[in-house]
């Protein structure tokens, strides 16, 4: 009884770790994605940084170079082969189920806790003879938890104890002899980035960025119908804006909700508080005396008019802009950085209560506003931290290059269009009566030609 007790008892606790080093070994997976070196490209300048992938999150791309710098470059910003090797890290890790703490150890297998118990009483039942040596049971126990110790080291799931191999954006070499064939994964969308929402609209607006910010450029024009419908009228015209280089919209790329938000109904009644997907800037639903735009009928069809510089601007939202960009994207993003949607969720459900700047936050813990066909129609007014004097800074400065308009009493605007390259005409009506703005560019030279109902004109030229 006594040896055939024993040897079971040993043979039990061999088992055992071979039973655990088994059922912790992850089979046919592929070693880490990007923990090789690999030359990228950075996005911003275009130079060559021999790094190390970290990890890929929120569209975001994280790499050590062999400097020890970190650098964080937007996905879809990456040339296609570093792209395609970020989207293979997302891919591995999404087919691995990496938990939110990889370097926590893997629950040991059932059959090590049954093997273990059927070693234990076996173990016990020979001691209880009374005739088990002690050097035997100190062998068979020595033996035993050197195997379980070899099964605990074998069973650890820390992915930086992985053995380092090459990988490259088409391949993962795994260190197996005979690799698992895998299931091709689904290839994983990139994030879009703030910038990609400007694309629509290419013959207005261009964008660069940086590591903190998105500079947009464009010439505030829009592609619909300006002006026309406006019955209060300063007789000012749109003409093309340079908000280019230098003069261009800075909007941050990482926001942060503000400890106190500044309201437009108290404030910002000067400047731009968001930009337009179509380049045009959006000011306060709030004139500069503080009342209703859109009420005072200052506006035209699409929301908008032209201001003190002759620049086109809205004053309520662009809600006419899902129709091109897409229903659920982004119609304009606010100064403070957070997108300005409109009239349905990102996800394309009904848009959720507001609050009183006409947003909410989402579901991944970040923020954004809503565009509305009441007041305060967009934005009302800063969520985000920002600077301010008494205009939201930084922004492009406009010069203007006549002397202010006064409202025209009883004008309705009727119509606005080119009339050919850098020209444009303008007609309204005062008692069904119609009246003509024609204006052209040459140059840095802008020249009015005023005509009134009896056929008489006056002209006025002027310099930008």
């Amino acid at each position: 009884m006594r040896p055939l007790l024993l040897r079971v008892a040993f043979l039990t606790i061999c088992a055992c770790g071979v039973a655990t080093i088994a059922s912790a070994h992850v089979s046919g997976l592929p070693a880490p994605v990007g923990t090789s070196l690999h030359v990228w490209t950075d996005p911003s300048d275009g130079t060559a940084v021999p790094a190390s992938l970290l990890f890929v999150s929120n569209g975001y791309a994280q790499v050590e170079d062999v400097m020890g710098r970190i650098h964080r470059w937007p996905v879809a910003a990456l040339t296609a082969d570093d792209r395609a090797l970020a989207l293979a890290f997302v891919r591995y890790r999404a087919h691995l189920q990496v938990p939110a703490r990889p370097d926590r150890e893997a629950a040991p297998s059932p059959v090590w806790f049954t093997l273990t118990a059927v070693a234990a009483l076996l173990t016990l039942a020979a001691w209880r003879t009374g005739r088990l040596r002690v050097g035997s049971f100190r062998m068979a126990g020595g033996v035993g938890a050197s195997v379980a110790m070899l099964a605990c080291g074998a069973g650890s799931s820390s992915p930086t104890a992985a053995t380092p191999v090459v990988a490259t954006a088409a391949t993962v070499t795994s260190p197996a002899a005979t690799p698992t064939p895998t299931p091709t994964p689904t290839p994983v969308p990139a994030t879009p980035t703030v910038a990609s929402y400007f694309t629509s609209f290419p013959q207005h607006v261009r964008t660069r960025q940086d590591d903190q910010n998105l500079y947009v450029e464009s010439d505030g024009l829009a592609d619909h119908v300006m002006m026309a419908g406006i019955r209060s009228w300063q007789q000012q015209v749109p003409l093309p804006a340079d908000y280019t280089g230098a003069n261009a919209w800075t909007i941050p790329l990482a926001p942060r909700l503000a400890t106190e938000p500044v309201s437009a109904r108290t404030g910002l009644f000067r400047g731009a508080i968001a930009l337009a997907v179509n380049g045009v800037p959006i000011f306060n639903a709030l004139n500069n005396r503080g009342d209703d735009a859109y009420l005072a009928g200052e506006l035209d069809d699409f929301g908008g008019h032209a201001g003190r510089a002759d620049d086109y601007h809205y004053h309520t939202a662009p809600l006419f802009l899902s129709s091109t960009v897409g229903s659920t994207k982004p119609i304009g993003v606010a100064l403070d950085g957070f997108l300005l949607y409109g009239s349905l969720e990102p996800d394309g459900s009904a848009m959720r209560a507001l609050d009183d700047y006409n947003g909410h936050a989402d579901g991944s813990g970040g923020y954004h506003y809503h565009g509305t066909r009441t007041y305060p129609y967009i934005n009302g007014g800063m969520k985000g931290v920002v600077r301010v004097s008494d205009q939201v800074e930084p922004q492009p400065s406009l010069r203007a290059i006549r002397p202010a308009g006064t409202p025209l009493a009883g004008a309705t605007i009727t119509r606005h269009a080119s009339t050919g390259t850098n020209s444009w005409t303008l007609e309204y009506q005062i008692a069904g009566r119609t009246s003509r703005v024609d204006y052209r560019i040459d140059g840095t030279r802008v020249t009015f030609v005023f005509t009134d109902p009896t056929g008489a004109s006056r002209t006025e030229t002027y310099t930008r």
